[in-house]
């Protein structure tokens, strides 16, 4: 169990709540064939150089690196702060490798389409014609005949796959990749091609696909189809790291309590997120996709299949962002981007490519949030594309109409577990709380921050201030659609989708249940307390209380059990100071985990006798009225935590 990640969302229902290198090539402005603009490249990478430095100043990040590239030349190659602050080894942007997270999606894509352009995928086939193994899916929506997964729908993220928290990141090396996928097989909760739900898993699996189809290693394919074609010399997706680069790997630090603590290496499953890379790498990567697949080293992909790689796959509306062929893609201040982010615990990427302005971003850094590439990329975008009269909306209408006031509750993204323990997180992460703010207006709460969107057709809201904060685009819209189970669903930019969850299902809900819980618990071990030390004090014990002394037992031992299991999450959820989260993430067991699986099940057990004994006070007329009510809502209660447990997979069942 995360014990970290649940105690966190626990937590919220509880409490309701230096110097600039330019290249050589100083002058080179021009239009390219398709480019829209006349571009200044100097002026460019001049404002993204001192954005990094207030950045980097601002946020006390300890290295970062960032390039600036079009299909011809590299016009920004920059770093800041140390790779190793032991000895203040200054970041050599050829040399030094970071870890990029997610962005390492882009290179497993690429093997993919270099497969297929060879003939030996088919993008639109059965997934399991090229995998060799059964990995049983369980099949969480109803179908009698369920559809074919195809490589496409692994491609846009519509596999229809959970989310699962276990694994992702460990401080001891990954499983091999046939392992992985055994050992961590989400359910499938919506049917292919009909919801895009971000998922490291299907990365993974298109990973061992292209093993499987290639007869080489993940590893090894990428390596000899893609790195050496484009001369990337200083990148790998081993862990851990050969030994001629180890040595170049940068030490990841966070600023925390006024100076810089290191951080550890850590292992993701390769395809999804295990590239370890040089600025200079991805820039001459970015140099290729914006050069019809090559650089001056040579090309990794033909410019038919590297246009295919950039076109959109799947989008719900125009006027929202979609995912291209293992890209995302969105419009922002009327600039078209293809683009990946990534993270890990400790670092942090962004990848950016404007194929109609002829550049491409690459940011990294460590010890710092995952906005903030983010964050500069808007400013560069507001900067030197500002937008001044957004044009009006087309007359594309809705994917679905609702009246105004069915949009407001809450939403659940679909990047979402199910079957897991993790199922708790729904409820916090990502969520997405809409309310009625006027006549046509919404007020939008999702990642932290409020939005306010006007409704400007019907099913369709238009955000009324914009701003970085949202991960996957400027998330100028949100249209209304509809789930496969026809529940509502917003859409809106990138990989993720929001759909409306019943009464049961949220966050209301659950604190209706723990709240009152933690409160007859607290109240019950000192009422009882209290009643104990008067009458051992003032007089003794009658009779009558004698025959309640094993009830109260039962109480008291429910009471004392279910805020063990609170202090204990606690204890156990102290997060790392460096990574943020507690050692429990990175698959690492204690004994208080071993009590905390057990825990659930006695609190049940003392719950149920309870039950029984208010069900037996009112039927037998044991004691005075307000004592049986008081068992009765205990028991309430009781029974609440036994259906929050279950629902929440506490169980492990």
């Amino acid at each position: 169990m995360n014990k970290r990640l649940l105690w966190v969302t626990v937590c919220l229902i509880v409490m309701w709540g230096s110097g600039l290198s330019l290249s050589t090539n100083a002058n080179t402005q021009g239009v390219h064939p398709g480019i829209q603009h006349s571009i200044d490249y100097d002026h460019w990478a001049t404002f993204l150089h001192h954005q990094m430095l207030e950045f980097t100043d601002n946020e006390n990040i300890p290295n970062a690196v960032i390039t600036l590239v079009s299909r011809d030349d590299i016009h920004l190659l920059e770093v800041y702060g140390y790779a190793d602050m032991t000895d203040n080894t200054p970041v050599d942007p050829e040399q030094h490798l970071f870890r990029v997270g997610s962005v390492s999606k882009l290179l497993t894509w690429a093997a993919v389409m270099h497969l297929y352009e060879q003939g030996k995928v088919d993008l639109d086939e059965d997934i399991n014609n090229y995998l060799g193994i059964d990995l049983n899916f369980k099949l969480k929506y109803k179908t009698d005949n369920p559809e074919p997964i195809t490589l496409n729908h692994l491609l846009s993220h519509t596999a229809g796959f959970e989310n699962i928290y276990e694994g992702l990141f460990l401080f001891t090396p990954q499983p091999p990749l046939r392992d992985y996928l055994l050992q961590q097989v989400p359910a499938r909760i919506f049917p292919p091609g009909k919801v895009v739900a971000y998922s490291n898993y299907g990365t993974s699996l298109a990973g061992y696909i292209v093993e499987q189809v290639s007869g080489m290693s993940f590893e090894e394919y990428v390596e000899v189809n893609i790195f050496e074609p484009l001369g990337m010399h200083n990148s790998s997706f081993r862990q851990p790291l050969p030994g001629d680069l180890e040595a170049w790997m940068v030490n990841a630090y966070r600023w925390v309590d006024d100076e810089f603590l290191p951080g550890k290496f850590e292992h993701m499953p390769s395809p999804a997120g295990g590239i370890s890379t040089s600025a200079l790498d991805m820039a001459l990567f970015m140099k290729a996709n914006l050069n019809q697949g090559e650089n001056s080293f040579g090309s990794f992909i033909q410019p038919e299949t590297l246009s295919k790689m950039h076109s959109t796959l799947f989008e719900y509306h125009p006027l929202t962002g979609g995912m291209a062929h293992g890209f995302m893609e969105c419009s922002i201040n009327g600039q078209w981007v293809v683009f990946h982010g990534g993270s890990s615990s400790i670092f942090d990427a962004g990848l950016y490519l404007f194929p109609n302005l002829d550049a491409g971003i690459l940011i990294a850094y460590s010890g710092g949030d995952y906005l903030g590439h983010n964050k500069i990329l808007h400013d560069f975008l507001n900067e030197f594309f500002p937008v001044e009269d957004e044009p009006e909306i087309t007359d594309v209408p809705a994917l679905y109409e609702p009246e105004l006031r069915e949009v407001r509750g809450e939403f659940h993204q679909s990047l979402r577990s199910v079957s897991g323990e993790s199922k708790l997180l729904n409820l916090v992460f990502g969520s997405m709380h809409v309310r009625n703010k006027g006549e046509k207006e919404l007020g939008v709460w999702v990642f932290g921050q409020d939005f306010v969107f006007l409704e400007v057709a019907p099913g369709i809201y238009k955000n009324t201030e914009p701003t970085h904060t949202y991960p996957f685009g400027p998330m100028n819209y949100i249209v209304a659609a509809k789930a496969p189970d026809n529940k509502l669903m917003l859409t809106t930019d990138g990989p993720v989708t929001f759909i409306k969850v019943s009464w049961y299902e949220g966050l209301t809900f659950v604190g209706f249940i723990m709240i009152p819980a933690l409160i007859l618990a607290i109240g019950s071990l000192l009422f009882f307390f209290g009643r104990f030390v008067y009458r051992k004090v003032r007089k003794p014990e009658s009779p009558q209380v004698n025959t309640r002394t094993t009830q109260h037992r039962y109480v008291n031992a429910h009471a004392a059990t279910f805020l063990l299991l609170v202090i204990l999450m606690v204890i156990n959820s102290a997060p790392d100071p460096v990574h943020s989260y507690p050692p429990s993430f990175f698959g690492e067991r204690s004994v208080i985990d071993i009590v905390l699986d057990i825990l659930p099940f006695m609190i049940s057990l003392f719950g149920i006798v309870i039950l029984v004994i208010a069900v037996n006070g009112w039927r037998k007329k044991q004691w005075n009225i307000p004592v049986r009510i008081y068992y009765s809502v205990y028991a309430l209660w009781s029974v609440g935590i036994i259906w929050f447990f279950y629902y929440y997979n506490w169980f492990g069942l």
